[in-house]
């Protein structure tokens, strides 16, 4: 039901986020898009309630995300996927959230790296220290100027949690 954008720099916090979210919704089924092995807690059986994909095929995670209801689904690594390329069935997949109460957080390590055909549809950006520069952030999403400020002199793993609507 929900859309989050997860961004950070690397070792900023963000799986330890979607971590903390998963055990706080632990009633929840979920599926994790997992490049990087890093929810082992999970089962690689996606028939369970709560699984991983460790198969690497975005296209095919996008399909079984396409059928499932009241489901967490986690994007991570999002930045090397998407790389402002974002296919319809991603779109459709977001649109219909509200329909299929399904929520989903995606990952990135920057904001110039989202795909501006899905940011629209944001319900929270959660925002980590990036490596993006003012100028980028200006080009891309000016909404995010006094947050990406603030979050310059903070110390490490310090994260806002922005309502998009």
């Amino acid at each position: 039901m929900y859309l989050y954008f997860i961004i950070g720099r690397p070792d900023e916090g963000k799986s330890y986020f979607i971590k903390q979210y998963l055990k706080t919704n632990k009633n929840s089924p979920c599926l994790v898009f997992d490049v990087e092995n890093e929810y082992k807690f999970l089962t690689s059986d996606k028939s369970q309630r709560r699984s991983r994909d460790i198969d690497l095929d975005m296209k095919k995670f996008i399909e079984i995300c396409e059928k499932k209801t009241y489901t967490i689904c986690v994007f991570e690594e999002s930045t090397g996927y998407f790389r402002g390329n974002v296919g319809d069935k991603l779109v459709k997949l977001i649109q219909r959230r509200k329909h299929t109460k399904n929520t989903f957080l995606f990952v990135f390590h920057s904001i110039h790296s989202i795909p501006p055909a899905i940011i629209d549809f944001a319900s929270y950006v959660v925002l980590f220290k990036t490596n993006d520069n003012l100028v980028q952030v200006k080009q891309k999403f000016p909404f995010l100027i006094p947050y990406y400020l603030k979050l310059q002199n903070k110390p490490l793993h310090s994260k806002l949690i922005i309502s998009v609507n």
